[in-house]
């Protein structure tokens, strides 16, 4: 037993402590984030920045959360309206004439194959719209073949001057609007992850086509020549190795656990602030299961007398998918809006109820709650019905 854990090879754990000093120092040069100063309360969002942007600001790419805000600040433009259906999320077109962002305008594309006027961003001057095709079972697409809704028949559909009448705020249920039309009103069920995932993808492309390098620059070329050389190092070694196959278990275990790793990234860096029971099993289980157990068979069975060099590049692939997420930088204008945000979310935390009462009439605090919710789940502050679709939404499906 005690030769299953000996480590005659110890030597070549150099290689991961070499690529460690590699990306330390491309981090200090080009990676760190600047840091932001005393934070003071804002009492707005920053201009021109949506809650879907405000969350790919914050966090570098679109995920179940992104997918909650941009639906929620849907809802309190009186566009659609929200209601909680077993489990699931009965989503309604209540109007279809307002300007809407490329990410507001990609998910009502998705959901209801309707094209809407989409209004550039500020930042970037661009409106280009991502699309991504979601699967034919999907409720979505099923729901608008039967009932034959077109782009222009929804586009045409419902043009009052009305709009959501109120949003139930914390802790309560759905956002309450004019009754639907039939053939407007789809239900997303966090379930189907084809589905979700068909939106995400949607809002990612709408953010990558729009915005990349305005807000951060995400510097993928170190972390390009680190997988390279883990690569390149992995295979010569495999092939002074006294083992069968083992360039090609080499490979696959290079392979395998290096998009194990990028999936466990995005579980461990995308979760509502309430993350579900689902969701803490998933952050032990997944690591465990899809780097640790592959990682395991290699050690103790198929390289046994090369622990060293196992363990040298299991290290080398985190450090990989670790890199690969810290590397990240903003821009002078990303840390801009990253100030501002924080400045808001200080607003969201702080903010007492008397006050409020005293300034604003019912009807103001109403039309407050309604515009600020969306951004309170986009970072992370409200909990209530909002925090829990954005956690149903990131069990289905963790993109970035």
């Amino acid at each position: 037993m005690a030769n299953l854990f000996a480590i005659t090879d110890f030597y070549r754990l150099a290689f991961p402590g070499l690529l460690l000093l590699f990306y330390v120092a491309c981090w200090l040069a080009v990676g760190r984030d600047p840091r932001i100063g005393n934070v003071a309360p804002r009492y707005e969002p920053p201009a021109g920045i949506s809650p879907g942007v405000a969350r790919y600001v914050l966090t570098g790419g679109s995920d179940g959360t992104t997918l909650a805000a941009v639906l929620a600040g849907l809802a309190a433009k009186g566009v659609v309206a929200i209601q909680p259906q077993a489990g699931s999320y009965a989503v309604s077109l209540l109007n279809s004439s307002p300007i809407l962002l490329p990410d507001e305008a990609s998910i009502i594309e998705t959901l209801f194959n309707a094209v809407s006027t989409v209004q550039p961003y500020a930042d970037s001057k661009t409106a280009i719209v991502g699309a991504a095709s979601l699967p034919a079972s999907s409720p979505q697409a099923s729901d608008s073949q039967a009932s034959n809704i077109s782009r222009s028949s929804v586009a045409a559909s419902i043009r009052g001057n009305g709009g959501l009448s109120e949003m139930v705020g914390a802790g309560s249920g759905a956002a309450v609007g004019r009754s639907p039309l039939p053939e407007s009103r789809v239900v997303i069920d966090p379930l189907s992850g084809p589905t979700i995932k068909g939106h995400i993808d949607a809002l990612q492309e709408t953010y990558s086509k729009n915005l990349q390098g305005v807000y951060f620059r995400q510097n993928f070329r170190y972390a390009g020549i680190g997988m390279a050389a883990t690569l390149a190092w992995a295979l010569f070694t495999a092939a002074t190795l006294d083992a069968s196959s083992s360039m090609f278990i080499t490979f696959w275990l290079f392979m395998f656990t290096s998009i194990a790793s990028m999936v466990i990234g995005g579980i461990w860096t995308s979760k509502p602030t309430h993350p579900s029971a689902k969701q803490r099993v998933a952050r032990v289980l997944v690591p465990v299961l899809f780097f640790g157990l592959p990682g395991a068979v290699i050690y103790f069975a198929a390289l046994p007398r090369s622990h060293g060099f196992v363990l040298a590049l299991l290290l080398s692939v985190v450090l990989n998918s670790i890199f690969f997420v810290i590397m990240r930088a903003p821009t002078p204008r990303g840390l801009l809006i990253l100030q501002q945000l924080a400045g808001f979310r200080e607003f969201l935390l702080r903010v007492e109820q008397d006050p409020l009462d005293r300034v604003n009439t019912p009807e103001q605090r109403a039309e407050l709650m309604n515009r600020f919710l969306p951004y309170a789940i986009a970072l992370n502050v409200r909990e209530g019905w909002g925090d829990k679709m954005a956690s149903a939404f990131s069990d289905a499906i963790v993109e970035r």
